[in-house]
């Protein structure tokens, strides 16, 4: 029989390895520097119907909240939180990018700890961890200055205290401040007090039910003292309430007033990596800059991909998470149905309106812990336990390999005669 220390040795080892890995694949970002003036000059044209990305927008308000503005002022669309932190970086490192890089990192060893409370085997519990790190949409998040791996970050965080809280009920105020964060980053956290209600009806469990409306509002605390800078600047409650009615229909309108694909449409991308048909244009553009003419060439018509799907782990954890409810039925394993509820959850929120696929990356740590769950199930109940093994090492080769080494293209063109 292995010793136990020397198998705790191996699972440090092989996660420093993988945080590593994780840091080199991105460390282009180290270089990336945040220039205020032209920030705000792209600023400015935005404001006159020109093109932003989204990363720069939250990287100039992350610099002006630090700077003493108030979030009403500047992208009041989000709740501020996830922007402190890309301002803190900026700060800290002259980089808007940094943050994102860390709270990856820290997002890792939250999802190895949660994986650890939940899998038996320690080697195998290191699966969600590095499917998370080869993951191209966490990947690509955590190298740009975007709202969601922060919110991956503390939801995550949120269910670990969750598990923990469940034994130990004095972790579960800190789980509904965490979870409260997380909705400070986006709205979409609101998963995951969500999930935790929908878990204590399952269950049946009458103290959490009675506790739940005095965590929501420890969840609301949290999430308005990160409206810290707001109340400063002069502004009362009923200024604040406004300003979440404000967020509120500026969200359902970005949701639902423009038009809305049919139901589950985020969940047909999830499953199938495409997006649906499209059509690209070759345009030819000529003139002067006070006198363009475009002209279109030609057009072809195809299917548009996600570039970031991949086939071994998106559709695998989505089966995997039904089926992972039934091993933890076989098991008596009252705890972990919370993590497939939790990812459930999400997918509930983002079945209706415009949504794009990053919606679903807070929810991916538990996919794939999910999905781990339900391959331990099996290497549990298989006769060869050798040739489970050498099948789960496969898998974990050919997630690499695909990972790092296949890149899906954006669009695939259809000649149609």
């Amino acid at each position: 029989m292995p010793n136990p220390l020397s198998i705790k040795r191996i699972n440090k080892l092989c996660l420093i390895a993988i945080l590593v890995f994780f840091i080199f694949q991105l460390s282009g970002i180290f270089f990336a520097k945040f220039n205020f003036e032209i920030f705000t000059e792209e600023y400015n044209k935005f404001l006159k119907n020109e093109f932003l990305s989204d990363d720069k927008l939250y990287a100039l308000a992350g610099w002006l909240y630090v700077h003493g503005h108030s979030p009403d002022e500047i992208n009041f669309e989000h709740p501020p939180l996830a922007k402190y932190l890309i301002g803190l970086s900026e700060i800290a490192f002259g980089n808007h990018a940094l943050s994102s890089l860390i709270f990856g990192v820290l997002t890792l060893v939250v999802v190895f700890l949660l994986s650890r409370a939940l899998i038996k085997r320690p080697l195998l519990a290191l699966m969600p961890v590095l499917a998370l790190s080869l993951d191209k949409l966490f990947v690509g998040f955590s190298s740009s200055s975007m709202l969601d791996v922060y919110l991956t970050f503390f939801s995550s965080l949120s269910m670990l205290l969750f598990v923990k809280g469940l034994k130990n009920k004095r972790l579960m105020p800190l789980f509904y401040a965490t979870a409260g964060l997380a909705a400070a980053c986006k709205w979409i956290g609101v998963f995951v007090p969500l999930s935790a209600l929908v878990y204590y009806a399952w269950r049946r469990d009458k103290w959490n039910l009675k506790f739940f409306p005095i965590g929501l509002a420890l969840a609301l605390a949290s999430y308005s003292l990160t409206y810290l800078v707001f109340f400063a600047a002069g502004h009362g409650l009923q200024d604040f309430v406004s300003l979440q009615l404000r967020m509120y229909r500026f969200q359902c309108f970005m949701r639902f007033g423009r038009g809305t694909p049919p139901p589950l449409w985020l969940l047909l991308h999830f499953l199938t990596g495409v997006e649906g048909p499209a059509e690209h244009a070759i345009v030819e553009v000529a003139g002067t800059p006070g006198n363009l003419t475009v002209r279109t060439l030609s057009v072809e018509y195809g299917l548009s991909l996600i570039k970031a799907f991949n086939p071994l782990t998106w559709p695998l954890s989505f089966s995997a998470s039904i089926l992972s409810l039934y091993y933890a039925k076989l098991k008596g394993d009252k705890v972990f149905p919370i993590i497939p509820l939790s990812f459930f959850s999400l997918l509930a929120l983002t079945s209706f309106g415009q949504v794009f696929i990053w919606y679903i990356l807070p929810a991916l740590p538990f996919a794939f812990i999910s999905l781990t769950y339900f391959v331990e199930g099996v290497y549990a109940g298989a006769k060869n336990r050798r040739v489970a093994a050498f099948l789960i090492l496969a898998y974990a080769i050919a997630l690499s390999i695909w990972s790092l080494m296949v890149q899906l293209p954006s669009f695939i063109h259809f000649p149609i005669e």
